[in-house]
């Protein structure tokens, strides 16, 4: 039997109701769990404890709460002595369209080179979107009825449910941006070889669109938001599930 500290910082209350469950688990199998906030830090002795969780929200690109990378760089001595482990929650990780949990890898991994800590393990928890708290940036043509046929129409649709939920639609991606939700990838048809200017004007418009398409993806993994493909985003909404009903 251990005495276990579980430490964390929250922002919408979900790495809170992880470190609950975790240490509701942890007792359950007969150890004595102590949970600590560090952003309403108590007087706390961290050498009554034989082994530590830690763990905190990512938002990107901010990178993890302040409050815990205090407390690592101030207990490191310690952390390294024990068995500790380290939980981040965000939900890069769910990302299909971009390596979401290479990306958050990258993030914990710039948290150990900044305090020097080296937990024994790292788990990365997806948690739960508030979507009232967040900004999407949608782009690009969707196929929700999977006809193969990708339209401005179903973009609206996606657009639709954000702002039914709460969330908000921005028209640009920037470090405020929490989340893009990415259609169906342009395709460049090849290069007109009649002078036709109907022909050529779809032609210069396929390749606008691609490079948009390419530019807001790139920038997406540059600021380390999330990217959503169609199937990730509606699956996340419940939006096939209500569709059955």
């Amino acid at each position: 039997m251990l005495n276990v500290l579980i430490v964390f910082a929250t922002r919408e209350g979900q790495t809170q109701k992880i470190a609950r469950r975790m240490a509701e688990t942890l007792r359950a199998l007969g150890h004595n769990v102590e949970l600590y906030d560090a952003d309403r830090p108590p007087d706390l002795d961290v050498s009554r404890f034989e082994a530590a969780i830690v763990g905190s929200p990512i938002h990107a690109p901010r990178g993890f709460a302040r409050s815990i990378v205090r407390f690592v760089r101030e207990h490191r001595d310690w952390l390294d002595r024990i068995p500790s482990a380290f939980f981040s929650v965000g939900l890069a990780v769910l990302s299909k369209t971009s390596d979401g949990r290479a990306q958050t890898l990258a993030i914990v991994d710039d948290l150990m080179k900044e305090t020097g800590w080296r937990p024994h393990r790292v788990e990365l928890i997806a948690g739960a979107l508030p979507y009232s708290k967040y900004n999407f940036l949608v782009h690009g043509n969707f196929d929700l009825d999977q006809n193969g046929v990708a339209t401005s129409q179903d973009a609206e649709v996606i657009q639709r449910l954000i702002t039914q939920w709460g969330g908000n639609i921005v028209g640009e991606i920037n470090v405020d941006t929490d989340f893009v939700v990415l259609g169906k990838e342009p395709a460049i048809p090849d290069r007109p070889i009649d002078p036709d200017p109907i022909a050529q004007a779809n032609y210069e418009r396929a390749v606008a669109e691609y490079d948009a398409y390419q530019e807001i993806s790139a920038k997406a993994r540059t600021y380390r938001i999330p990217i959503l493909n169609q199937n990730r985003f509606l699956y996340l909404v419940g939006y096939y599930e209500q569709a059955k009903r």
